[in-house]
């Protein structure tokens, strides 16, 4: 198993990392952030009570290393962008070497955000790049991407973050997050949250995001964080979906549709649209632009194909996210938890 980080990098890391940026002092929503010569240590009371408050304690350095070695000479073909995976304390071993070994074969740098030690310490023991993150409450589980995303953009590092649940089938990076102009690119959804569906016609995904490190990304990520504080019955994935239909003054986001007839899906019972192109989203006090991932290259759901049409091999399949239930995920049943 990675065998070309071990090949390439021969297990060394680049040199010395600056100290972390004091732009991570404005993380949090809520809350204080405490910066030394190694580690971010970010305190937030998310739930407005002081019996809630959770810490995160982030290793800046490590990160920064594990980044620019996913990102640097040694995989020319991620193009200076890492690709990230949150590995929680009970991931299904047989998911996650399955879609590290997906990565690897494309020769893709990718980097393993560990909440856990124990976790952290198996993977390091098979030499996959993994940085630990330390949470003192159960439930930072919810909180600890956007705290990393948000991190990475303050540190200046664009980044992929992929769920281990997916497969890479070819290397989206040159043609879909390389060259592209838009600050934040999002996978398309199922159909959740329904009333979102109804009015748009698809929605938004956090199984594959993009973000590079501009105000546009930035201020984003930041009502995505404040929406997981203050909404906690929303799911992570709705969360998306609510951040992109704001009152002012960020206000509701207005699409551009691609051209051409989109193709209609079928999933749990409800009709969605599916394009061949991107989707493009404005926000009129925000200057850039977001993007919904082309379905037929991320696909999220089935899709039949005519006899006739020209057969396209997607990028990065996520149906497999929507096959296994929530439960599974966290239980580990489907190969035994990496801790």
């Amino acid at each position: 198993m990675c065998q070309s980080f071990a090949q390439r990098s021969g297990g060394r890391l680049p040199g010395p990392v600056d100290r972390p940026s004091s732009r991570a002092s404005s993380l949090v929503t809520c809350g204080s952030t405490e910066l030394s010569d190694r580690s971010v240590r970010i305190e937030s009371n998310f739930t407005m009570r002081p019996a809630h408050r959770i810490q995160f304690t982030i290793d800046c350095v490590s990160l920064m290393e594990a980044v620019m070695t996913a990102s640097g000479p040694y995989f020319p073909t991620n193009q200076g962008i890492p690709v990230l995976t949150l590995v929680p304390p009970s991931a299904s071993l047989e998911l996650l070497t399955n879609w590290m070994a997906s990565v690897d074969r494309l020769d893709v740098g990718f980097v393993c955000i560990c909440l856990w030690r124990r976790a952290c310490h198996a993977l390091r023991r098979r030499k996959v790049p993994t940085v630990a993150l330390e949470a003192s409450h159960p439930r930072a589980l919810r909180f600890v991407r956007a705290i990393v995303w948000r991190l990475l953009l303050a540190l200046g590092v664009s980044f992929i973050s992929s769920e281990f649940t997916s497969v890479w089938v070819k290397n989206p990076v040159p043609i879909f997050f390389a060259l592209t102009n838009h600050s934040v690119a999002l996978a398309q959804g199922t159909t959740s949250p329904p009333a979102l569906l109804k009015r748009w016609g698809f929605v938004a995904s956090d199984a594959l995001v993009f973000a590079r490190p501009t105000n546009f990304s930035e201020k984003f990520l930041m009502l995505y964080h404040r929406v997981l504080a203050t909404q906690r019955w929303v799911t992570l994935c709705d969360a998306l979906n609510v951040a992109l239909c704001q009152p002012p003054p960020l206000g509701s986001v207005r699409w551009v549709l691609p051209r051409g007839r989109p193709r209609s899906l079928y999933h749990q019972g409800l009709i969605l649209k599916g394009y061949d192109q991107e989707i493009v989203g404005h926000f009129h006090s925000l200057n850039g632009t977001l993007a919904i991932l082309p379905h037929l290259h991320f696909p999220a759901v089935a899709m039949r194909v005519n006899p006739t049409d020209r057969i396209v091999l997607p990028r990065v399949v996520h149906v497999l996210r929507h096959l296994l239930s929530a439960e599974e995920l966290r239980a580990g049943h489907s190969g035994g938890s990496v801790a």
